[in-house]
């Protein structure tokens, strides 16, 4: 399912309509067009031409506005279109500064509304005021977010900055897909609650069945699973021990997950790859030529204009030897639920 989201500035022009069309080849399940510049009957021919059975319209005040929403049947939408502000000041380029407050009266409203956005392919930019040389200003104006209910449903979506040349905005496309979250262990709740309820249906007129017990145990040993790593991949550690809270958990970690999500990688002539194999291939190539001896090497060259930075005192300390106190303090400051170390168990199992 894919949406697209334009500030096309103007439906009249025969050029602006083809440009659409175009867009809307690619058959998206929701259109949202802002400043149509159209009243309600042209949009609704619009609407016919596009062949969508649904659409929503406010018609424009004069020379300026105008919304329309176009969609299919029973879809999941994101929140996307033109913000007219942005979350960081490295998304403008050019122009005045911006206003931090502006900033962050918008990062608040975001996070209020419990969105997170969903990222981009393309340019870095959505409007381009077109003005020449130092007077040009590019500005990520347009942006798409998705809310929880949006991300467990279409957690793979893409965003793409889709060049125009009939507006001096990018369309948005939204390309999702459906996708299992945390799917093995959802399997096994799943499967186990049913199990739980036929045994249950089966012993109506007598106490808990061995069997019973052994699904209770199994089901509790899962959900616990599946709470501490929900919260390992979250990387959230001052949450109380016992919050059975895994949809917080999710939210954050998906959100993680976008932004450490690898998607395109250059190598050394420019060249770029999306492939996942490519990806694994130029990832490891780089590793071993970073971490490679360097042939005709004189440490020692570098070694005497670096300044001594550890004194004899320090040496000492760091050398003599640490006490059970010393242990003990150091390991209670570690997370319980952090990364396992060698033997596989992490700190909360000791």
């Amino acid at each position: 399912m894919n949406i697209l989201s334009v500030n096309c500035r103007g439906c009249g022009q025969p050029e602006a309509v083809q440009e659409l069309c175009l867009l809307v080849e690619k058959w998206p399940a929701v259109v949202f067009l802002m400043e149509t510049r159209m009243g309600e009957e042209r949009a609704l021919g619009l609407q016919r031409n596009f062949g969508f059975p649904n659409a929503i319209v406010v018609k424009s005040e004069g020379l300026s506005g105008g919304l329309m929403l176009l969609w299919q049947r029973n879809v999941v939408v994101a929140e996307l279109r033109d913000f007219n502000e942005v979350l960081l000041a490295e998304e403008q380029i050019g122009g005045n500064d911006r206003e931090a407050w502006q900033m962050a009266a918008f990062k608040d409203a975001v996070n209020d509304c419990r969105l997170t956005d969903l990222g981009y392919h393309g340019l870095p930019y959505t409007w381009d005021n077109r003005q020449d040389a130092a007077r040009n200003v590019k500005v990520r104006l347009d942006r798409a977010f998705g809310d929880n209910r949006f991300l467990d449903v279409m957690g793979g979506s893409e965003v793409f900055h889709v060049p125009l040349a009939e507006s001096d905005h990018c369309g948005v496309l939204v390309e999702t897909w459906d996708r299992d979250v945390f799917g093995s262990i959802k399997q096994q709740v799943k499967s186990l609650r049913a199990e739980l309820e036929a045994e249950r249906s089966s012993t109506l007129y007598q106490g808990p069945t061995d069997r019973e017990r052994h699904l209770v145990a199994t089901l509790g040993e899962v959900l616990a699973r599946e709470e501490t790593m929900e919260r390992q991949r979250s990387r959230i550690a001052w949450l109380k021990e016992g919050d059975r809270n895994t949809a917080f958990f999710q939210a954050k970690a998906r959100a993680r997950n976008r932004t450490n999500r690898i998607k395109l990688l250059k190598d050394e002539a420019g060249n770029e790859f999306t492939d996942q194999d490519d990806l694994e291939r130029l990832a490891c190539d780089f590793y071993q030529k970073l971490f490679a001896a360097q042939e005709n090497l004189q440490p020692e060259l570098i070694c005497r204009h670096v300044p001594r930075k550890v004194t004899p005192e320090m040496a000492d300390v760091s050398e003599r030897p640490f006490s059970e106190q010393e242990v003990e303090e150091a390991f209670f400051q570690m997370a319980p639920s952090k990364a396992p170390g060698a033997d596989g168990f992490n700190a909360g199992f000791f």
